[in-house]
């Protein structure tokens, strides 16, 4: 049996001899360098579902375009890492919002890792704003930056990808989906940034330390086998 244990309600870790701090808007932060980073916003996928007959609510992910950029301006942030699905699919009026924004902050550099989802409506999005820049996976601080995990990778790697999530046990026949970071020896899983994306809920492993993002605050779970 495994058997969750909170450990912490610090979200601040050294990985990779390195200090990094977990947010609880569900972006990490590397406070040497200045650095953001984040995955999965999925810009446009409301529009994309309604388009299919599929009402999902707008406002909720232009709300949060709004916010995050008012977080960017409260934080002495010198880069922005995302990394991977930005967008959902076609641009949108969410994806237009989100350049009219960003292209005023000329102070900070965003720097884009194409995703699986990015790659259909990516080369013309927002191509010319000087501080926006696309890329394929790259080493930064010794570490890869990439969408999706690399197994094979032989440096430690920081991915998105896969939403992940964790299914607590609240008592009394009750549980909660969460979404979580994950943090292993060789590589750093973000939580998706979206609102509106699902979760992969993970199978918990001794080996791995999740962050869970609740009720605006970060906790630290570990798993132990009993």
């Amino acid at each position: 049996m495994i058997i969750p244990q909170f450990e912490t309600d610090s979200p601040q870790f050294y990985w990779q001899n390195q200090a990094w701090e977990w947010l609880p808007n569900r972006t990490l932060w590397h406070p040497d360098s200045g650095s953001i980073f984040l995955s999965d916003f999925h810009l446009g996928k409301a529009e994309a579902f309604q388009r299919a007959g599929i009402n999902l609510p707008q406002g909720k992910s232009m709300h949060q375009i709004e916010g995050f950029f008012r977080f960017l301006q409260q934080k002495e942030i010198k880069t922005v890492f995302i990394l991977g699905d930005l967008l959902h699919g076609p641009t949108t009026p969410e994806t237009h919002r989100f350049l009219a924004l960003l292209n005023p902050l000329k102070h900070i550099r965003f720097q884009w890792i194409l995703g699986n989802h990015d790659t259909r409506s990516a080369k013309n999005f927002g191509f010319n704003i000087s501080q926006f820049e696309q890329s394929a996976p790259f080493e930064w601080n010794g570490i890869l930056l990439c969408h999706e995990p690399n197994q094979s990778a032989e440096l430690p790697y920081i991915c998105g990808h896969i939403h992940p999530g964790l299914r607590l046990n609240l008592g009394a026949k009750q549980s909660a989906r969460v979404p979580c970071g994950m943090l292993s020896k060789s590589h750093l899983v973000l939580p998706a940034f979206g609102s509106l994306t699902g979760l992969q809920i993970q199978t918990p492993s001794p080996s791995v330390k999740y962050f869970v993002f609740s009720a605006n605050q970060v906790l630290k779970i570990g798993f132990k086998l009993g």
